[in-house]
Parts: structure tokens; C-alpha cells; sequence
């Protein structure tokens, strides 16, 4: 009888706490809570799609999203000052080189001055690369519009300009795996 009669006490304690777990979870829930800024911009990116922007690479051509109808476009916000921004870049250049003109970059920089920019290109050899657009968000107008909160941060978009999928942190752009996923998005 003692061992029914702390099982049923046993019971009744988790059944308790599961009740207070619930009703804190349906409360949290109802009291208006919203997900972060970030999340609500791609939510929004992705339902309405990705805005026709326009702007001027570094060397002022003008440049605007649809220029990139017809290819597969990785739209990435980057830094010099970024490590993981530095250790992805070579394989982004292998990327496109091998893809040969199939996927194009749009570096959206947040560099804090110009210099710091061209000389980081120049050091990789990335100047001038018909395949590889650098603009400057000197005052991170872009960024903002993405909802970008970390560096590096980046965007794929299909051939018809729909985004397709958004990838947080560095990443091997040219790993096999890799390579193979931007064939077929480029067919």
C-alpha cells in the first residue's frame, strides 16, 4: 500500500509541474511576443522576394538586383576586419572561377573606410573580376535592409532572383558538395 501510495504522490508532483510548464508556455505565447527583427525581414524577403535595388560598385558602375536575372547570385555581406569573412573569400573566388560566370557575388562590404576595402581585394587578387561585384555599405543602408545582424552573412538567389536560402557565418563555397548544389541551381 506505501509503494502505490507514493507512486499515485509521485504522479500527481509531474503532472503538477507539467500544468505550471504549460500554462507558462500558453502565456508566453499569448502576451504578444514577436520573433526577432531579422527574422520578420527574411519572412518578409522571402514572401515578397528580394527588393530590385540599385547602387554603385566601388569602381561607381551602376549596378541594381535584376542585372543578375539569369544567374544564380550569392548577395554576401562581408568585412576585411571579419576572420571568418577572411577565411571563406578564397573559396568564393574558387567558386566563381569554376562556375564560370554561371554564379556571380554580390560583397556587400562594411568596411569603415574605402582603403581598408582596396587593399584587402588587391591582397587577394579579386579586383576587376567580372564575376565578383564589390559594393560599400559604408552606412550599412543595405545591410539593414536584409535585417544583417553578423558577419559574414549571405543570400542565394536562383536564377530568376527568388531567395533560395540564407546562410549565417563562413562557409567552403567551393567544397565538392558545394560546387555540386550551384550546378544544379544553374541549370
Amino acid at each position: 500500500m506505501k509503494a502505490s501510495w507514493k507512486a499515485f504522490l509521485v504522479t500527481l508532483i509531474v503532472l503538477a509541474f507539467l500544468g505550471l510548464g504549460w500554462l507558462r508556455y500558453k502565456n508566453f505565447l499569448t502576451k504578444g511576443q514577436s520573433p526577432p527583427g531579422a527574422i520578420k525581414v527574411l519572412d518578409q524577403l522571402e514572401e515578397k522576394g528580394i527588393p530590385d535595388l540599385h547602387f554603385k560598385d566601388i569602381y561607381q558602375n551602376p549596378l541594381s538586383i535584376k542585372d543578375f536575372k539569369g544567374k544564380v547570385l550569392i548577395i554576401n555581406f562581408w568585412a576585411s576586419w571579419c576572420e571568418p569573412c577572411v577565411q571563406e573569400f578564397p573559396s568564393m573566388l574558387d567558386l566563381i572561377h569554376k562556375m564560370s560566370g554561371k554564379v556571380q557575388i554580390l560583397a556587400i562590404s562594411a568596411d569603415y573606410n574605402k582603403e581598408d576595402l582596396l587593399l584587402f581585394l588587391k591582397a587577394f587578387k579579386a579586383e576587376n573580376n567580372p564575376y565578383f561585384h564589390v559594393v560599400w555599405d559604408k552606412d550599412q543602408k543595405i545591410a539593414k535592409q536584409f535585417g544583417t545582424t553578423a558577419l559574414p552573412e549571405s543570400y542565394i538567389l536562383d536564377r530568376q532572383g527568388k531567395l533560395i536560402k540564407k546562410v549565417s557565418g563562413a562557409e567552403n563555397w567551393s567544397s565538392p558538395d558545394a560546387i555540386s548544389y550551384f550546378e544544379r541551381l544553374s541549370q
